[in-house]
């Protein structure tokens, strides 16, 4: 009775896990090498680096935030006789936290955009159009795999 109410959970989370909608993925900064076509003053580059410590540090707070909801919901998920309310409120609370750290990462992109002038603007433009479009090609992969994965069970 006990392995039927485990699977039974898990296929409950399961189940909201995957109806859950994801929000897309917001593009992080490029990396520093990528910095250099922009042709920062140095004002901008000390913003620049002060807003990336800044970033850096915010989502290291979020990601470990996201790890210990991941814990406590293994904790409940361990018990004996858990209530399924208590897991859902563990899980609606993951997910608030993962919707802080795309809002932060878009937050970041737009103190970017902000410092910088208008051809700076462009190519900044340019790029997160790039990596959209690389992004959904990857989202669009996950998803046909997800197709064949439930097509095989």
């Amino acid at each position: 009775m006990k392995k039927v109410k485990v699977g039974l959970i898990l296929i409950i989370v399961l189940m909201i896990s995957l109806n859950a909608q994801p929000r897309p993925q917001l593009p992080s900064p490029p990396p520093k090498g990528d910095m250099m076509d922009l042709n920062l003053t140095d004002s901008q580059k000390e913003t620049m680096k002060e807003l990336k410590f800044e970033h850096e540090e915010n989502m290291i707070n979020l990601k470990s935030e996201v790890k210990k909801a991941e814990l406590e919901i293994k904790k409940l998920m361990s018990t004996e006789n858990f209530d399924v309310s208590d897991l859902k409120s563990l899980l609606s609370e993951k997910r608030a936290v993962e919707n802080k750290i795309e809002d932060a990462k878009f937050e970041h992109w737009v103190s970017v955009y902000k410092i910088l002038d208008e051809s700076q603007k462009n190519k900044w433009e340019k790029r997160l159009m790039m990596q959209l479009n690389d992004r959904n090609k990857t989202s669009k992969h996950k998803k046909m795999h997800h197709e064949r994965m439930k097509k095989a069970f």
